[in-house]
């Protein structure tokens, strides 16, 4: 039961990881925030960390 619970999420996140870069440059759209206690939930909070200051930097060179 843990790992399938476990694993529907990992699958909810690399779903979500691959929307956000098929093609487009949505750099607004975030994975759901997951149980920090986690790799899983980690993995989450990273990539949307990540995805935050990409679309900064976005923002940053096209204002100049």
């Amino acid at each position: 039961y843990l790992f399938s619970q476990t694993n529907g999420r990992y699958s909810f996140h690399i779903a979500s990881a691959r929307s956000i870069t098929a093609g487009s440059l949505d750099l607004s759209q975030r994975v759901e925030p997951s149980d920090a206690r986690t790799e899983v939930g980690q993995l989450g909070l990273s990539l949307n960390t990540m995805l935050g200051e990409l679309e900064d930097a976005f923002a940053e060179r096209d204002a100049t």
